[in-house]
């Protein structure tokens, strides 16, 4: 394990204030990691656990909050592994789950169902326990034992999927884990110093969840029967099926989500759009599902929780959520006054803050701040000395980006379609990029986003559209994109880009659209169905083949569900990029890479086989151990090295 050199420590809160460039930065300002990706305090509020970005990926550091040192706890091996995220189990134990790699014995390759795994490679994710001096690590939860040929024990693919993290219990953790049954899951106390496995909870047939109270009993479950969910109260050795009905949406996609019981195992706290309209935040009876109370609903927007609970009652105390932009909704009225003086503080400089962690006390907390004239900054608030001081910056060598705003735009039906409009400085008409989010069951918010921002630098105008089938803006538009991919939801895409002409924002002649993942599949639909309205197109893990996403999806337990929102029928290759290669007539960037399990890289490499057989012009980029998400700085660098290149050589 390296040891890099010292990192900065705790420094006092510098203000930032926006100032022009001479240049624009360069292409690694942007494509850099970000310094700091997440932040958590020790129960006893004297140290952070700080995630860093060190070389070529991100690694857990903690610091000294009275001393200001810090030091590296573990590093993660890009070629074998990386974290996904790093918590405080205890003011001395420190989990981390990872994300390793893993190669398959040809024998256990059924090549005719696994079409998407012929390099023979996967990846899982397992759990790492340390002492904050970074001594005593020890991979958790131990393989099965095999006792005889005849024997042989499954170890589940993923075992990180913690339910309850036991704050009077500084030894143990709770987990749940398909150990005995390949798709449900037991339940298990965890030793997290000795690797202690106890069982509290076997598998049950229907259950795919389960919820315990701070004291670690098991309250509530929930599951499906074949696609239909179910819940379950429990009392002792007993679970009880109870009626979903009025838990549920109209829309049977539209599925009710749990997310906690309360501290005493009374109640459950559930986002449902069971009212119609929005998602909103109830909470019901554990023991019946009945006596449902809203908790929280927005006219306009649903709710996607943020949620801070306290750690010894886990009252719910605040949540974050997006309308337009960032909104909090404050339950715990004492603590929002609590904070009042640190918000006023940060909203000096920014104009959206978070609160992110704080310690058992409650007298230290984090938050997380940005904009206008910064990228997302990281600040510890001590209550008790008053004192507001800077963690780290994300982006510290980028300063001054442009805000993004809100703005909506009438689709060909006259439907309005909410956006982030990002513009350059100087008069228009601009180069312009559609980029459209990935999913794409999710959305756009202004908040800063590093491809927007190096798209901004360039000169270019970004247009982010919230097409139907995005969340957060109530069931009917969410579901207005099911079994609409390439259809409706393309056409919303598209007439962005008519919107932002007509308002003499962009020049029709240099039009760009470029995304990632369903944002890629996008981009590449462009370029067969409306190529006379671009000029090139830039998929990163784009899909590229319904049909061949439907064998993918069917892999995986309750894959109907997810189906039934993509497409179906003929209109599948119709509306696959791969099957429409001839009417392909724009030039295209596509890069991905091999270790991608969201979708698989021969999505890429075979639409790069067939533009290749047909003589279009393309640039194909696989990016050896690269995942669906840019996690390696060296892939994000390439990327957007060529991409910076491929754009200025169509749009300037």
């Amino acid at each position: 394990m390296h040891r890099p050199a010292a990192l900065t420590a705790l420094t006092a809160l510098t203000i930032i204030t926006a100032s022009g460039q001479a240049a624009a930065p360069p292409v690694s300002a942007f494509a850099a990691l970000p310094e700091i990706s997440a932040v958590n305090l020790s129960p006893d509020g004297r140290r952070l656990l700080i995630m860093r970005a060190i070389e070529e990926t991100h690694h857990p550091v903690v610091l000294d909050i009275a001393t200001g040192k810090s030091s590296l706890v573990m590093a993660a091996n890009p070629v074998e592994f990386l974290f996904n995220w790093c918590r405080w189990a205890s003011d001395r134990r420190i989990i981390c789950s990872i994300r390793r790699y893993d190669t398959l014995q040809a024998s256990q390759i059924d090549a005719s169902r696994y079409r998407y795994y012929r390099d023979g490679r996967t990846t899982f994710t397992r759990m790492l326990a340390v002492d904050s001096d970074g001594t005593n690590v020890l991979e958790l939860i131990r393989a099965p034992v095999n006792r005889g040929s005849g024997d042989l024990k499954w170890n589940p693919v993923d075992q990180d999927n913690i339910r309850d993290w036991l704050p009077d219990d500084p030894d143990h953790v709770i987990v749940q884990l398909a150990r005995e049954e390949r798709t449900r899951p037991s339940l298990y106390r965890l030793n997290i110093h000795n690797n202690r496995l106890t069982r509290i909870r076997r598998y049950h047939d229907s259950v795919y969840d389960w919820y315990v109270d701070r004291k670690g009993v098991v309250r509530f479950a929930t599951g499906f029967r074949n696609t239909t969910p179910v819940a379950f109260s429990v009392e002792k050795k007993q679970l009880r099926e109870l009626d979903l009905t009025a838990l549920s949406a109209d829309n049977p996609l539209l599925l009710p989500h749990v997310i906690r019981v309360s501290g005493d195992g009374t109640k459950i706290y559930f986002l449902s759009y069971h009212e119609g309209g929005h998602r909103a935040l109830y909470q019901a009876d554990a023991a019946t599902g009945k006596n449902i109370e809203p908790l929280f609903r927005d006219p306009d927007f649903d709710v996607f929780s943020t949620l801070l609970s306290h750690t010894d009652t886990y009252d719910l105390q605040l949540l974050h959520y997006l309308q337009d932009d960032v909104a909090t909704h404050w339950f715990d009225k004492a603590l929002e006054a609590k904070l009042a003086e640190a918000h006023r503080t940060l909203e000096k400089v920014h104009t959206r803050v978070l609160v992110m962690d704080s310690d058992r006390a409650q007298n230290r907390f984090v938050f997380t701040a940005e904009g206008p004239a910064s990228p997302p900054s990281y600040y510890l608030y001590d209550h008790g000395e008053q004192s507001m001081r800077l963690i780290g910056h994300a982006y510290p060598q980028l300063t001054g980006v442009i805000e993004p705003k809100t703005i909506r735009y009438p689709a060909r039906d006259g439907y309005q379609i909410p956006a982030i409009l990002t513009v350059p400085e100087g008069t228009g008409p601009h180069p312009t990029i559609l980029f459209p989010h990935g999913g794409p069951n999710s959305r756009d918010a202004p908040h800063f986003h590093y491809w927007t921002q190096y798209f901004i630098s360039r000169g270019y105008a970004v247009l982010q559209p919230n097409f139907r089938g995005s969340t957060g803006y109530g069931a009917a538009h969410l579901a207005a994109g099911f079994e609409q991919w390439g259809l409706r939801m393309q056409q919303d895409v598209m007439d962005g880009l008519d919107w932002l002409i007509e308002q003499k924002i962009t020049d029709p002649d240099r039009v760009c659209v470029v995304g990632s993942s369903y944002g890629g599949y996008v981009a590449l639909v462009a370029a067969f169905k409306t190529p006379d309205l671009i000029r090139c197109a830039v998929s990163f893990a784009g899909v590229t083949d319904l049909a061949g996403l439907k064998v993918r999806v069917n892999e995986f337990d309750l894959g109907e569900l997810a189906l039934a929102r993509i497409q179906s029928g003929p209109a599948m290759d119709a509306n696959s990029p791969l099957r429409r290669v001839d009417s392909i007539d724009v030039p295209l960037l596509i890069v991905h890479g091999d270790m991608d399990r969201s979708v698989m890289i021969e999505q890429s490499r075979d639409l790069a086989a067939a533009l290749e057989k047909s003589g279009k012009t393309y640039t194909y980029i696989e990016q050896p151990d690269g995942d669906h998400f840019l996690s390696i700085a060296r892939h994000r660098l390439q990327f957007f090295q060529v991409m910076d290149e491929f754009l200025a050589r169509y749009l300037r």
